[in-house]
């Protein structure tokens, strides 16, 4: 089954520019840095997978990718000043990462309500069940009862011979229109339980397991359940991530895990590249920037307040609509980093200022977790805020913070923590992410 890309051939990838020492030795000054507050090198945590994954999508290809959407199939030319906006917005959001980091470790002692989320030990298992269970009634609800007969074509043509990519293709559109978020508050409320709220019950179930056997046999359930989801829906980044999230369950942190995301994420280097350098190809020249107007939750926030706002379309949805040559079907997948949409928004300050975030952000739940207790219930939500943190590179701000859990997972981590378990101390399982 062929895919088309929108990418360059190997042997065409050009020659990097003049600067590209430059901008090398800029990105180890801010891996060193890193590396001295956050060990995302010499031990795994959650600034191993965001570090390693903006490194390898927006960092060792850059200076490489000037001509790349030029001398893609869609031959999309980009001017000086929108390269040297896309470059600048690079170096910012590295500095606005670095500063969050550094906000956070000299006053993060003094930040209010730092012992909100303290952690306990372990969860009842009754609770763990009738969550987990309520979580997945509603996810089947939306993307298996609700839609079956189409889900049931989709599985019959995907085993059929001959099945092509085109068919393929169009059963994820069919299958993506009838579970659309925006559809219902149910459509919402079973994307939001399937991206955000139960990937942590999964984790959380993992660590839990030496429990009880009918938590085991939930875990298998909830995985499969999860993974045939991803695979019907033809969303491959969460089923991949999956895998993911066994790697960080089952291997304690080892100094080897930076360079095995980099080979694992080495192939997508140069599409995030020409993917993120369209927002500032398209925004402001093109389009006008958003100011937030393409999120969900922000139209639908000031339309229940009552201010006035039209929906713009998000980037990953106008600009392949708007982009010579991209065929039918592409709308919505043509995803970039945070910083990328933050341009879209809000130009170079969006760009600081979701930078600055993000670090002190990702600071503060490694803080939580290492002065922790380090029981089951946090080791599987910290699993999950790991797994998060990846959608930094590929989604806006506020989507990896609501609907990819990078924040709102808290509530199944709040839901659990309500039910500690008293009537025995267990052993925890003997993998945990981070030492």
């Amino acid at each position: 089954m062929s895919v088309p890309t929108f990418g360059i051939p190997i042997s065409l990838l050009p020659i990097p520019n003049i600067y590209t020492p430059i901008w090398y030795l800029f990105l180890a000054v801010v891996g060193i840095y890193l590396e001295r507050r956050t060990h995302w090198f010499s031990r795994f945590n959650v600034f191993t997978v965001f570090v390693v994954a903006m490194f390898v999508r927006y960092g060792i290809a850059v200076p490489f990718s000037d001509g790349i959407n030029p001398a893609s199939t869609t031959h999309t030319p980009i001017s000086t000043g929108q390269l040297l906006s896309w470059y600048g917005a690079l170096i910012l959001t590295y500095i606005g990462i670095v500063l969050g980091v550094e906000l956070v470790h000299r006053w993060g002692d003094k930040m209010p309500g730092r012992n909100l989320l303290a952690g306990l030990a372990a969860t009842d298992t009754r609770a763990l069940l009738i969550v987990t269970l309520a979580l997945i009634a509603l996810v089947g609800l939306v993307w298996i009862v609700l839609p079956w007969n189409d889900l049931a074509d989709s599985v019959r043509a995907m085993l059929a011979p001959g099945h092509t990519a085109a068919q393929y293709r169009a059963h994820r559109v069919a299958y993506g229109g009838l579970t659309y978020y925006a559809n219902s508050a149910l459509n919402y409320a079973g994307s939001f339980s399937r991206f955000a709220l139960l990937p942590c019950a999964l984790w959380v179930l993992w660590f839990h397991r030496a429990q009880s056997l009918a938590i085991r046999v939930l875990f298998w359930i909830t995985l499969g359940l999860l993974g045939v989801i991803g695979l019907v829906s033809g969303q491959k980044t969460p089923a991949l991530l999956l895998i993911l999230g066994f790697m960080i369950a089952l291997v304690p942190g080892k100094d080897y895990y930076a360079l095995l995301f980099g080979s694992v994420y080495y192939r997508e280097t140069f599409e995030y590249s020409r993917v993120a350098q369209l927002r500032f190809i398209f925004y402001p020249a093109l389009h006008p920037f958003l100011y937030g107007q393409s999120s969900f939750i922000i139209s639908s926030f000031e339309r229940v307040i009552g201010l006035a706002s039209s929906v713009a379309q998000a980037p990953e949805v106008y600009i392949p609509t708007h982009t010579p040559g991209v065929g039918v079907g592409y709308s919505g997948t043509w995803n970039a980093g945070f910083f990328a949409e933050a341009w879209a928004d809000f130009g170079f300050v969006g760009v600081i200022v979701e930078a600055i975030f993000v670090g002190a952000h990702l600071a503060l739940i490694d803080r939580w977790y290492q002065a922790g207790p380090k029981g089951p219930l946090q080791m599987g939500t910290y699993a999950t805020f790991c797994v998060s943190a990846l959608y930094l590179t590929e989604v806006s701000l506020l989507t990896a913070l609501w609907t990819f859990g990078l924040l709102s997972l808290f509530l199944v981590y709040l839901a659990f923590a309500r039910f500690p378990l008293k009537a025995r101390a267990i052993q925890a399982a003997p993998a945990r992410p981070g030492r």
